[in-house]
């Protein structure tokens, strides 16, 4: 097996992962907010009700610490 296809299988991998993940933390029913550098990339339904915020997009880059 070549060094390209073994890169493919662990791309594929992490794409199922990363699907899982974000399927995961969509059902949870308490806000789920994930970080970088103190702005938002990642917002459930559960945070978007909670925070008043109607879609992902309008959070993300925002910095948390204005919703503290």
């Amino acid at each position: 097996m070549t060094q390209g296809v073994q890169l493919q299988r662990r791309q594929a991998g992490l794409t199922e992962d990363a699907t899982w993940a974000v399927r995961t933390l969509d059902s949870v029913g308490h806000l789920v907010c994930v970080c970088d550098g103190g702005r938002i990339t990642y917002l459930n339904p559960a945070g978007m009700a909670a925070l008043g915020i109607e879609c992902p997009e309008d959070a993300r880059g925002l910095p948390f610490v204005q919703f503290l």
